[in-house]
C-alpha cells in the first residue's frame, strides 16, 4: 500500500477540508504516516491569507521538495488557498511539485487518487483530536474589506443547506464529537443567500437538538451583522457556549471607514453594551489589527484606550500585511514594519494583564472543562472551558490523568496570564 502524509496549515476552514480530502484518500489503498520522509505521496494544504502565512506554506514547500529531490519522495500535491492566489508563481518557484489543486478541488484529488464515488457533503476523517470538530456553515465572503484577499481566494458568500450541515453535525456526534465549532468568513451571515428563510438561529435550534453533542461554539461572528435577533438565538439556545468572536480590527472611526467595515465607534459600543445587558455572563473574544495605512498615534491611542476600558476576556492582534491585490496595498501612508511591532505589543502586553486579573478571579472557583490532550512526560491534562476555544484560548491544567474528551468539573487553584491550574 501507497504511504500518504497531509499537512495542514492556517485556519480551521483548512483543517476541514484536510479532513475531508484525509476520507476521500482513505477509500482508496492508502494509508496515512505524521511523518513526510515515510511516505509516498505529500500533500499539503497551504494558507495565503497574509505575508506570514504564505511564507510559512512556501517554507513546508520547501522542506518537502527536498525531500523529493533526495529521491525519498515519489509524489507531492500542493493544494489550497495559496495555489487559488499564486498558482502561476507556484509553478515557476518550486519544480519538484508534481500537481497543484486550487480551493474545493475535492473531485479533482478524488480522481487524481482514483477514487469515485460520491462526493457531496463528506464524511471527515479526523487527524488527532475526535471530541471536537469544525463544522463550516457556509463558503466564500462578502464583505470586501480593504486588507482582505478571501472574497479573491475563496469566491462570494454561499451557505450550505441545513440538511447538509445536519447531516455532517450528525456523524460527527456519531463518531464521538462532543463540541462543534461553527466556522466560516462571517458565521452571522448565514442564511442571507438562501429561501425559506434559514438563518443561523435555524441552525443553532437544529445542532441543539443532536442528542451527543454537549457544546456548541460560534467564531467569526461579524459585528456590522450581529443582530439582536442573533444575540437572542444564541442566548435561547442551551449547547451554545457563553462566548462570542466578534473580530472589531479597530476601533477609530477613521480606520474602519477606510477597511470597509461597515460599522462605526458608536456601533461597537452599543453591540457590547447590548451583549453585556443581555448575555453577562459571555466571554468576548476579538482580534484587532494594527499598523493599518495612515493609522496615526492618535487612531492607536484610541484603539489602546478601547481595549483597556473594554477589557476583553480573550483578545489577539494581528499586524497589518501589505497584499497585493486589495485595495490597502494601493495606499500610499504605510506605516514602517519597527512601529507595527512597537504597537502589536503595547497592546498585547495589555492584555496580558487584563488576561492575567481575569483569570485570578477564576481562584476557588469550580469550572466545567473539556480535556482535549494528556501530557505523558508531566502527568498533566490539558483542558478548556467553555470561554476558550481550541488552539487559540486559555489552556486549564489539571493535576493527574484523565482520558481526552471527558468533561469534568475542575476547582481553580492558580492562574497565570493564559493558563489556569485547577484539580478535581
Amino acid at each position: 500500500m501507497r504511504k500518504v502524509s497531509l499537512i495542514t496549515l492556517g485556519c480551521p476552514r483548512n483543517t476541514v477540508d484536510s479532513e475531508i480530502t484525509a476520507e476521500i484518500i482513505s477509500r482508496g489503498d492508502y494509508i496515512f504516516t505524521a511523518n513526510p520522509e515515510e511516505a509516498d505521496t505529500v500533500l499539503i494544504n497551504t494558507c495565503g491569507f497574509i505575508k506570514s502565512a504564505e511564507q510559512e506554506s512556501l517554507d513546508e514547500i520547501f522542506k518537502v521538495a527536498k525531500l523529493k529531490r533526495n529521491g525519498k519522495l515519489k509524489e507531492l500535491i500542493v493544494f489550497g488557498c495559496l495555489v487559488e492566489r499564486d498558482e502561476e508563481k507556484l509553478k515557476n518557484l518550486i519544480s519538484e511539485v508534481d500537481y497543484f489543486y486550487g480551493v474545493e478541488k475535492f473531485p479533482e484529488i478524488a480522481s487524481h487518487f482514483k477514487i469515485e464515488g460520491d462526493f457531496e457533503n463528506y464524511k471527515r476523517r479526523f487527524s488527532y483530536f475526535k471530541h471536537f470538530a469544525y463544522i463550516k456553515i457556509s463558503e466564500g465572503c462578502d464583505s470586501d474589506c480593504s486588507y482582505c484577499m478571501v472574497p479573491k481566494i475563496r469566491g462570494r458568500y454561499r451557505s450550505r443547506y441545513p440538511e447538509d450541515i445536519f447531516e455532517e453535525a450528525q456523524k460527527l456526534a456519531e463518531s464521538g464529537v462532543k463540541e462543534l465549532i461553527l466556522v466560516a468568513e462571517d458565521t452571522a451571515s448565514y442564511g442571507k443567500d438562501l429561501e425559506n428563510g434559514f438563518d443561523l438561529g435555524y441552525i443553532l435550534t437544529g445542532l441543539d437538538k443532536i442528542e451527543d453533542i454537549e457544546w456548541l461554539r460560534i467564531m467569526y461572528l461579524h459585528p456590522a451583522r450581529l443582530s439582536e435577533k442573533i444575540l437572542k438565538d444564541i442566548s435561547s439556545t442551551g449547547k451554545v457556549c457563553r462566548y462570542l468572536d466578534i473580530p472589531l480590527q479597530h476601533i477609530s472611526d477613521k480606520i474602519l471607514k477606510d477597511m470597509r467595515r461597515k460599522i462605526s465607534k458608536k456601533g461597537i459600543i452599543n453591540l457590547l453594551e447590548k451583549i453585556k445587558s443581555n448575555m453577562p455572563e459571555t466571554a468576548l473574544r476579538t482580534t484587532f489589527i494594527v499598523g493599518y495605512p495612515g493609522e496615526t498615534e492618535k487612531d492607536f491611542n484610541e484603539l489602546y484606550n478601547f481595549v483597556k476600558e473594554a477589557e476583553f476576556d480573550r483578545l489577539g492582534v494581528f499586524k497589518y500585511s501589505k497584499e497585493k491585490g486589495t485595495d490597502a496595498y494601493e495606499r500610499k501612508n504605510h506605516i514602517p514594519e519597527k512601529i507595527k511591532e512597537e504597537r502589536y505589543q503595547e497592546i498585547m502586553m495589555l492584555q496580558g494583564g487584563i488576561s492575567l486579573k481575569k483569570n485570578r478571579e477564576l481562584i476557588s472557583k469550580k469550572l466545567n472543562v473539556l480535556v482535549d490532550s494528556f501530557d505523558f512526560r508531566d502527568c498533566i491534562s490539558i483542558g478548556r472551558t467553555e470561554k476558550d476555544a481550541p488552539e487559540i484560548d486559555n489552556s486549564v491544567i489539571i493535576k493527574g490523568e484523565i482520558e481526552p474528551g471527558n468533561l469534568v468539573e475542575v476547582e481553580i487553584k492558580d492562574a497565570e496570564e493564559y493558563d489556569i491550574f485547577g484539580e478535581l
